[in-house]
C-alpha cells in the first residue's frame, strides 16, 4: 500500500510546510512503490491565499478527486495503462496507477472557499486565508 513520508524544511519561506508547526499548511506525501505515478506538486503562498498546482498531464477532469476532511486536503486519481494488442512497445516511460497526495491545512486556511480549476494538465487550487478578525474595541462606561 502507501507509506507516509514528511517534507521537512528549515527555510523560513517554506516553514509553513513544517509538519511540526501548528496553524499553517503542512505537507504530507503518500507515495507508492517505485514505478508508481506520483504527480509533482508546487505550493506557494501570498498574503491572501495558499496556491497548489498539481501536474497531471494526460488526465481528464473527471479522473481527479479533490476532497477536504478534518482540515486535510486530499487529491487522488488513477492513470490507467493503455496499450494496444497489435503494437509492439519498445519503451514505456510513463508511470501508471493510483495516486493520492494529502496536505494538512492549518487554521488560517478557509476551506469553505477553495477554488479549483483544471487546465492544460494542471490542477490549480487556490485556498484563501481567513480574514483576520478586526481588533474589537470595547468602550467601558466610567460610573
Amino acid at each position: 500500500m502507501y507509506t507516509k513520508n514528511y517534507l521537512k524544511s528549515r527555510n523560513d519561506f517554506m516553514d509553513t510546510f513544517n509538519p511540526f508547526r501548528l496553524g499553517n499548511l503542512n505537507a504530507e506525501i503518500f507515495t507508492g512503490p517505485e514505478g508508481v505515478f506520483v504527480p509533482k506538486v508546487d505550493i506557494s503562498e501570498t498574503k491572501e491565499s495558499y496556491d497548489v498546482h498539481v501536474a497531471l498531464p494526460g488526465f481528464k477532469k473527471d479522473e481527479i478527486q479533490v476532497k477536504i476532511e478534518n482540515q486535510v486536503l486530499t487529491i487522488s486519481g488513477e492513470r490507467k495503462k493503455v496499450t494496444e494488442e497489435n503494437r509492439t512497445y519498445h519503451r514505456i516511460e510513463t508511470k501508471y496507477g493510483m495516486f493520492e497526495r494529502s496536505f494538512r491545512l492549518g487554521e488560517k486556511a478557509n476551506t469553505e472557499k477553495i477554488d479549483a480549476t483544471f487546465e492544460n494538465g494542471v490542477l490549480a487550487l487556490t485556498i484563501p486565508k481567513k480574514e483576520k478578525e478586526l481588533a474589537k474595541v470595547n468602550t467601558i462606561e466610567v460610573k
